[in-house]
């Protein structure tokens, strides 16, 4: 199962701590970057195991940043018997004179293993996932942070 969610980035004049709003649906190919979480397999039973994957692909002219970490998170919650977490990039900003070197040229999807809770009920569910990483616009140099909450769709048999 896949869904794709278009992630729109707010731009604020407010400092790189203030972050983008909620994810919102746009038009294709009008965002910044599209975040796509697939999840496999499609049916868990209680207490089982599951990948989600979270693609997220830039639009042209725009590239992900290695620092601050692209960070996924899903933070305990009902139906969830561990919270997971990952990060990707870099631990420090780049050099001043190697700034090409922070962003990342290819990004494949990140994988996340999650596990239910054994006394989960069955039925269609949604997990919750924050997401978070910067990009740069290469024409003009302007990076932006973005914070996003995604959800994860499972079907419990």
């Amino acid at each position: 199962m896949i869904h794709e969610l278009a992630v729109l980035a707010g731009f604020a004049a407010l400092g790189p701590l203030v972050a983008a709003g909620p994810i919102a649906a746009t038009r294709a190919g009008s965002d910044p970057v599209r975040l796509r979480v697939s999840v496999s397999p499609e049916t868990v039973a209680p207490g089982g195991e599951l990948v989600a994957m979270f693609e997220l692909t830039p639009s042209a002219g725009i590239k992900l940043t290695r620092y601050p970490k692209i960070r996924i998170e899903v933070p305990a919650q009902e139906g969830l018997a561990s919270p997971a977490s990952k990060a990707l990039g870099s631990d420090g900003p780049p050099p001043p004179d190697g700034l090409a070197s922070n962003y990342f040229d290819k990004l494949d999807p990140i994988r996340l293993d999650l596990k239910l809770d054994s006394a989960v009920g069955r039925g269609r569910r949604e997990l919750t996932a924050r997401v978070s990483y910067a990009y740069c616009v290469t024409a003009s140099g302007y990076c932006a942070p973005v914070k996003t909450e995604v959800r994860i769709p499972v079907t419990v048999r």
